[in-house]
């Protein structure tokens, strides 16, 4: 077996694990809204073996190895230069390496790609039981190249440990998007969801497109499509009477209508207008979410403007109480259908019908609609797009939350402050321990009623 694909093989079975220990890590070094690739910078100590990130947190930590830039790899328990007290891990990984018949860990130096010594970083620490890795990046390499370290820090440990079902569902949503867009696949994802929940105790199943795992009470489900993404994914939280979160979901779920009408959309007084600012994705019944809600609908609707920024950004004189930049508001009355809550000047193409650029805008925006609509139609059934991302669960937050603020009309309890706060990594732990927990990131009502979150879809 080449070191190829030994790496692989063994990053598939680990990726999941040290992404775990990795997204704690992102949030204690206060550079959580970074993509997790992006190592934070740090400096080592070598005569206390001590690894402190820029914002002041601290770890002990080991060289595992360096990557050259002839794309060698160096593993440093052959490295005689360096104190063998900064190398227990990777002499550690080499006699699992002997007793285990990996080449890879056995041979002083590999040619591999940079990905490759990414995988390399991801595989040592599990292996080594660290509490997360460092990757040094730098612009030039210096003649020592890029040094891999593991990390061990108390504070990381009693996070990354959590072997809480919400811990656990956390962590694969977020590998979700890391694997898909920034990872570049690096992982066949159904196998290294597999393994993470065979690794943390749970019993799981697989039937042709279906992954179950169960632990206890504890139920987790996913579906993948043809190319191995996981859609329709379904979190089983016991105490909340088994109500499912769903993420990713491609199917038309019972409860959807694709497409609807306008004129089951919007009140009649309004509909005329509302179509030309608005698209209609699809209606939803909220028994899909609790069972006594049957029968109330809410619509999915696709802005067409602007062509940047927030939608109602250059319309401010139109704003009220329900409606401002980046927020729309609707009444639903009793027979589903929505009333805005402003006039049609709110809506930037109704108050520059002369803008040229943004009608063109707007008519393409109804064109490609239509195609997608009658190409769904005509075809049936589509497992490539997402119609929904997640349903039910907690509020989160994201730019909407933060700035420009919410009408007045509402009350809006945020996490914002954790975002303002440059290198926090007190925040950073509340705002992460928060997501595990499922507490409500944005708490929001309306004369002391709550809001509830029932989905959420990309445009």
């Amino acid at each position: 077996m080449t070191h190829q694909t030994e790496i692989d093989q063994l990053y598939t079975e680990y990726a999941l694990a040290a992404f775990a220990k990795q997204h704690v890590l992102s949030y204690f070094n206060g550079k959580y809204l970074l993509p997790i690739t992006k190592q934070p910078p740090a400096q080592m100590d070598w005569q206390t073996g001590n690894l402190k990130f820029d914002n002041g947190f601290t770890t002990q930590a080991q060289c595992m190895g360096r990557f050259d830039d002839q794309g060698m790899w160096h593993w440093a328990w052959a490295d005689e230069t360096l104190p063998e007290s900064l190398r227990q891990d990777a002499l550690a990984l080499k006699a699992y390496g002997e007793q285990h018949h990996i080449n890879c860990f056995r041979q002083p130096e590999l040619p591999i790609t940079w990905q490759q010594c990414e995988q390399l970083a991801t595989i040592v620490a599990v292996l080594c039981d660290a509490d997360a890795y460092h990757i040094e990046q730098k612009r030039k390499l210096p003649e020592s190249g890029n040094r891999v370290f593991t990390l061990r820090q108390p504070e990381l440990a009693a996070v990354w440990q959590d072997n809480s079902r919400g811990f656990h569902s956390h962590i694969i949503a977020e590998f979700s998007y890391y694997h898909q867009y920034v990872a570049d696949k690096r992982a066949p994802y159904r196998q290294a969801v597999a393994a993470y929940l065979t690794q943390q105790g749970y019993d799981v199943q697989q039937d042709g497109s279906n992954l179950s795992a169960r632990r206890g009470d504890d139920v987790l489900h996913y579906v993948f499509d043809e190319n191995g993404r996981a859609h329709n994914c379904w979190d089983f939280d016991k105490q909340k009477n088994g109500a499912p979160v769903l993420s990713d979901v491609c199917e038309v779920l019972p409860q959807m209508q694709l497409y609807p009408d306008i004129k089951d959309v919007f009140q009649a007084q309004q509909a005329s207008w509302l179509g030309k600012h608005l698209l209609p994705c699809f209606t939803l019944d909220l028994a899909a979410l609790r069972p006594d809600w049957v029968g109330r609908k809410i619509h999915m609707l696709l802005p067409c403007e602007p062509e940047e920024g927030y939608i109602g950004e250059a319309t401010e004189a139109a704003h009220n109480e329900f409606c401002s930049i980046n927020w729309l508001a609707w009444r639903l009355d009793e027979q589903n259908l929505c009333e805005f809550l402003a006039s049609e000047a709110y809506f930037q193409a109704a108050c520059e019908p002369d803008n040229d650029s943004l009608q063109e805008h707007i008519a393409a925006q109804h064109d490609t609609f239509q195609s997608y609509r009658a190409e769904r139609e005509a075809n049936g059934k589509d497992d490539e797009t997402v119609l929904i991302n997640r349903l039910g669960g907690k509020i989160q937050e994201g730019n909407w939350t933060c700035d420009p603020p919410l009408p007045t009309a509402f009350a809006c309890d945020t996490n914002a402050e954790y975002y303002r706060s440059e290198n926090s990594r007190q925040n950073g732990i509340k705002l992460l321990q928060q997501q595990i927990d499922g507490t409500d990131a944005v708490r929001i009502s309306y004369q002391g009623k709550p809001f509830y979150f029932i989905c959420s879809s990309s445009g």
